[in-house]
């Protein structure tokens, strides 16, 4: 009998985990890249600084403590570094829209490779951007990781 009680609880938590989890899920707020403006350009290199929009549906607020993230292309079956961005010390509304403007430090080779690449691929290419948001709400700080692949129209 108790063996039968402690299945009922463990799958009794298991289900409000997994309740709470996609509710969490289901809250998280989405980020939308509008566009992209060239800052600097150097011989090895270009600042580019895309711009976004972050739609929070949660009802507070939160400050961002930094976001990193890295921008890959795939040739063949590599992920090859584009570019590496970061943007520190921010706040997010709640229920609500927020402009931000990411900076992304681009390769100029691998830029050139990604074009080739592209032009081999009828204009197209595979990018992937990865990082982490570490966010502070209240005492608490907590890490996010994020993961997107798209694909780009390099050359139209």
């Amino acid at each position: 009998m108790v063996g039968v009680a402690l299945l009922a609880l463990v799958v009794g938590l298991g289900w409000g985990c997994r309740a709470v989890q996609e509710r969490v899920e289901a809250a998280k707020p989405r980020v939308e890249v509008s566009g992209a403006r060239l800052r600097s350009i150097s011989p090895t290199s270009m600042l580019v600084e895309a711009q976004a929009t972050v739609d929070n549906p949660n009802p507070i607020g939160a400050h961002i403590e930094s976001v990193t993230y890295d921008i890959f292309f795939r040739r063949g079956e590599v992920w090859v570094v584009l570019g590496r961005g970061e943007k520190r010390d921010f706040q997010i509304r709640p229920q609500g829209s927020t402009a931000l403007e990411l900076p992304v430090t681009v390769d100029n080779l691998a830029l050139v490779q990604a074009l080739a690449t592209a032009l081999a691929q009828g204009g197209v290419v595979p990018i992937k951007i990865s990082g982490t948001v570490r966010v502070k709400v209240g005492p608490t700080a907590f890490t996010i990781p994020f993961e997107q692949e798209r694909t780009a129209f390099l050359l139209r």
